[in-house]
């Protein structure tokens, strides 16, 4: 029964991969899918999938052929899904990443189809109770939990692009707040190390008597891992100087988001120079985010300072490339100069 899907699914799944050229021009509003296009579409395969679903608990495993008739129903509406996901592809000249993601949400729907129809035409001696039902219940479910989040697929390269530096942003922020954390717990630890350190040692001394050698063993390797795990003061400064320099990139990709929803229209981002432009922007957000994982890892004791300066360059030169890629889609100047200083006063030395 899931052949059908299948063989439709790897002819548009390749449609839907974006050219080796782009091409430009201008496209009217009209010739754009709009959100009601897809709405309507998804309500009818909704509709049929309902049917469909509610047959097949219905119908034992034997009479399945029964049901084929149902089965073409369905597909003629996923066809029309299909069919608008490539009318999006083809009408917002799609770059790599909105193809992609149009690949990715027609094939995600498409693979819970077949898990329902495997489902339902595995053979179990349960097929006909209520356990092989509740598995087509669920198996349902997810099909239109899918078809749900179809609702929201990108239409055009910019809404794409801007959905994934969001993600990026979001990598972002969550290192920032993690590093700020850390950053304070330590300064925490700094204040009360020493007033710490010596009540820890009166207890021992005034307990030293009733311990043993297995307690004196825990203390020494707690001691150990305190010790592990507690930033120098230099270490500290340059932890510092690295949420500050997170604090700078979370600003810098909040004002591409910002940039790209006022300077680039559904439009606009389809033609060939453009595309390419939100691409290049794109590529750089997710090469910042992925060096700023990075860049956490490398602060926590023991640091690296060699690595870290590596990565700070390394995202300066992202960071650049983000700037200029604002100006040539956005018309947006950016100032970099606090993030230069950053990455100045990041190269700091141990002291001998």
């Amino acid at each position: 029964m899931y052949g059908p899907f299948q063989h439709l699914w790897e002819d548009v799944r390749q449609r839907l991969s974006p050219p080796m050229l782009l091409h430009g021009g201008h496209h009217g509003p009209s010739e754009f899918v709009q959100p009601a296009d897809i709405q309507r579409v998804l309500q009818r395969f909704e509709h049929e999938m309902a049917k469909f679903g509610a047959a097949l608990c219905t119908t034992p495993l034997s009479e399945l052929a029964s049901l084929l008739p149902a089965r073409d129903s369905l597909f003629d509406v996923y066809m029309a899904v299909l069919a608008t996901l490539s009318a999006i592809r083809d009408s917002a000249n799609a770059g790599p990443t909105l193809s992609d993601d149009l690949q990715t949400w027609g094939g995600s729907l498409t693979s819970a189809i077949q898990d329902l129809i495997g489902i339902a035409e595995q053979q179990t001696d349960l097929d006909s109770t209520p356990d092989r039902n509740r598995k087509i219940a669920v198996a349902v479910g997810v099909v239109l939990d899918r078809c749900k989040k179809l609702t929201k697929v990108p239409l055009n390269n910019s809404v794409s692009v801007k959905r994934h530096i969001l993600s990026c942003f979001a990598t972002v922020k969550d290192a920032q707040r993690e590093l700020m954390g850390e950053v304070s717990r330590q300064r925490e630890l700094e204040g009360n190390g020493q007033q710490g350190g010596e009540d820890d040692m009166n207890s021992h001394e005034e307990g030293g008597e009733a311990g043993n050698g297995s307690d004196d063993a825990e203390l020494d390797s707690c001691d150990d891992m305190m010790e592990e795990d507690t930033m120098t003061p230099q270490q500290l400064d340059v932890a510092e100087k690295v949420a500050e320099l997170l604090t700078s990139t979370r600003e810098l990709l909040k004002e591409t988001l910002h940039a790209l929803t006022k300077g680039v229209t559904a439009e606009g981002s389809c033609d060939g120079d453009r595309v390419q432009q939100l691409e290049q922007l794109g590529r750089h957000c997710e090469d910042v985010a992925a060096r700023v994982d990075e860049a956490v890892q490398a602060t926590y004791p023991p640091q690296e300072l060699a690595h870290l300066d590596a990565i700070v360059s390394r995202m300066a030169s992202s960071m650049g490339q983000i700037s200029q890629g604002l100006h040539e889609a956005c018309e947006v100047p950016q100032d970099l100069s606090s993030f230069q200083s950053y990455q100045t006063s990041i190269q700091v030395r141990p002291h001998t």
